[in-house]
């Protein structure tokens, strides 16, 4: 399956569904999905997103949808990072914060409670480099989450 058979087929799953929470796991994924495609990709990488399209189990009749596509979609994301070294924007931002967090959770016995903050911050700053380094190399992807509705 290529992405734009993907991408229409996750439209009309969006289109078809009412569920708020639903349509926004939709909304990334469209989004994820048309960035892919308008970016410019080798023939060899956008054979290997097929093949991973093509092993997403889109068609499966599940219970809990919402949360089926969810798993699919990090698992997604999961491979585009490891394989291709493609990230959504923000990725390294996310990680610096909670990494932050953790560090002055731990130095909060020692310095206080602003060693939270100072570590959440300081988490932040480092994200935002590792972020900006990131566009620098290309290796960004900008999602937009838009309610785009026509397949």
């Amino acid at each position: 399956m290529n992405i734009k058979e993907s991408l229409n087929m996750i439209l009309n799953l969006k289109n078809a569904s009412s569920e708020k929470s639903e349509l926004k796991v939709y909304n990334k994924f469209i989004g994820l999905l048309s960035a892919l495609e308008n970016r410019n990709l080798t023939t060899t990488q956008i054979q290997s997103i097929e093949e991973k399209l093509n092993g997403l189990a889109f068609y499966t009749e599940t219970g809990d949808r919402k949360k089926f596509f969810r798993k699919e979609l990090a698992e997604f994301e999961k491979f585009l990072r490891i394989e291709h070294s493609l990230i959504p924007e923000g990725y390294f931002m996310g990680y610096g914060m909670i990494w932050g967090l953790f560090a002055g959770t731990l130095f909060q016995f020692h310095f206080g409670v602003y060693a939270v903050i100072g570590g959440v911050i300081t988490g932040m700053v480092i994200g935002a480099v590792m972020d900006s380094m990131a566009q620098k190399q290309g290796r960004v992807i900008k999602i937009d989450v838009s309610s785009k509705t026509d397949p």
